[in-house]
């Protein structure tokens, strides 16, 4: 009789032959949950494969602005990153750029290798900088903005008359902020 026995508790050297969710050949499980052979199994049983222009949606649970993200032998793992670095067969750089700005695409057509200064030039020019009034907290808007530049009062009274720091009404008068107002 087992009175001991943990079934919850594998021996380290245990495995199993199993079969692969997503392509149907025989592996050697490591653990219980283990369901596919690997990495490339793992993550394209989890993405909507469709034309090759067209963006391949994450299917499973995003994170953090629509991002893929999963878990495979405990290591969290971003769904883009590992399709760039699969379909490109070289490490993910400091930056995996989508072209599409589709968050959760992982089309390796529409991911490109980048920097924080790459990123950034990218989206100034997909004119999806947030700026004016795009900021959730911004207590301006181009109307406000315009008044200011045409009024004659002081920076404090309009600072005062705003509920903003007289830096900002001087910035805003100045063109350093909401310079694309015009």
């Amino acid at each position: 009789m087992m009175d001991n026995f943990d079934c919850m508790t594998l021996p380290e050297n245990w495995s199993a032959q199993k079969k692969c969710h997503h392509c149907g050949s025989s592996f050697e499980a490591t653990g219980v949950r283990q369901r596919f052979c690997s990495l490339p199994c793992t993550l394209w049983s989890k993405v909507d494969i469709r034309g090759a222009d067209e963006c391949w949606p994450w299917r499973a649970k995003t994170r953090w602005k629509g991002y893929g993200k999963f878990t495979r032998n405990g290591i969290t793992m971003w769904a883009h990153r590992v399709a760039f670095e699969l379909s490109h067969q070289t490490s993910p750089p400091a930056l995996v750029c989508h072209e599409c700005d589709n968050p959760c695409c992982c089309n390796p057509a529409h991911l490109f290798a980048g920097d924080v200064h790459k990123n950034n030039a990218d989206k100034i020019a997909k004119d999806r900088q947030a700026r004016g009034n795009r900021y959730k907290s911004a207590k301006l808007n181009e109307a406000k903005v315009r008044a200011i530049r045409a009024s004659s009062l002081s920076n404090t009274e309009l600072a005062k008359k705003y509920d903003v720091a007289r830096a900002t009404i001087y910035n805003v008068r100045h063109r350093l902020k909401w310079a694309h107002v015009k």
